[in-house]
């Protein structure tokens, strides 16, 4: 129990996770807003903050597998249901977000390591190298998650609204390609996020493992590349596609108003060729005097007309 406590109460754990690891998480999550929009602000900051504490303080004693789970679902599983928009665009905004973030994290570390010569992140050593970790902290990772959100942002604004064909995006329900590339994003980030716990737990950040974290980071951006490209390409498609269908639906309104129109002038035509027939009739009558038979036979088209 004594163990426990030390390690719970450790100054240097303190540090490391109820300062830093609740900053990082902090920047994270305004990050996150920021793409997007939460159902409820207070909700969202409450549950988030509270449950990232609750983990923060836990995290010393917490066993390697549970607090991969732990942090997984505090960063990335939680705000899901928290956000705003569909389904298909929160999960895909969160993981891409749990991977920019471990990507920060990484660089945050590479920062660390080439500032102080250390090979490891020594929780006893912040007390004498507390500048350099707040440095590292804000430059390294504060700024490497800005730039990186900036770019989910922006693939968000750019392919989510009109990623669907015309009945599916009206609907708000994302076509099959979305629902199968959805995958990915999953997929990588829990390959990438296992990848750097795995060098962060077990081989404690030597320079092998952060060569291999840094290749795999640089795989997953040129097929991101790749596969947005294609993105690109589905969604200038799909716009075609809108497009094309909404001419056509023109098109077959203009040509039904057209018909309707000729069938009126057709209408038209008919009723003045009767006209000038009985005009002619009540002419002739009235020219040979038939006044009565002319006045009867207009009754007689009178009567007619308001029966018709």
């Amino acid at each position: 129990m004594n163990g426990i406590n030390d390690a719970l109460f450790d100054p240097g754990n303190l540090i490391v996770n109820m300062i830093g690891g609740m900053l990082i998480q902090t920047v994270y999550l305004a990050l996150l807003t920021w793409i997007v929009p939460p159902r409820s602000k207070r909700v969202f900051w409450f549950v988030e903050l509270v449950c990232t504490a609750f983990f923060m303080f836990l995290k010393p004693v917490m066993p390697a597998l549970p607090r991969l789970a732990a942090s997984v679902t505090v960063g990335v599983f939680l705000p899901i249901p928290l956000l705003r928009g569909s389904l298909f665009t929160r999960v895909f905004v969160c993981t891409l977000a749990g991977v920019a973030q471990t990507v920060a994290e990484l660089v945050c570390m590479v920062g660390w390591v080439s500032i102080t010569g250390l090979g490891v992140v020594d929780n006893n050593a912040l007390l004498s190298y507390l500048p350099v970790y707040l440095i590292t902290l804000l430059v390294g990772h504060g700024g490497t998650m800005f730039l990186l959100a900036a770019g989910i942002r922006w693939l968000v604004r750019r392919f989510l609204p009109t990623g669907a064909p015309c009945s599916a995006a009206s609907r708000g329900t994302p076509s099959a390609w979305m629902l199968k590339y959805l995958w990915f994003p999953v997929l990588q980030f829990t390959l990438f996020f296992v990848v750097v716990e795995i060098g962060f737990d077990v081989l404690h950040w030597k320079e092998g493992s952060v060569g291999i974290v840094s290749l795999l980071g640089i795989l997953c951006l040129a097929v991101d590349v790749l596969l947005f490209v294609q993105i690109g390409r589905s969604v200038a498609q799909a716009q075609e596609e809108v497009r094309a269908a909404v001419l056509e639906e023109r098109v077959g309104d203009y040509l039904a108003r057209s018909e309707r129109v000729q069938a009126l002038l057709g209408e038209t035509a008919h009723l003045r060729h009767d006209l000038r027939n009985h005009r002619m009739v009540v002419e002739a009558l009235c020219e040979r005097g038939e006044y009565e038979r002319a006045e009867a036979y207009l009754d007689e088209f009178a009567d007619r007309l308001a029966g018709e």
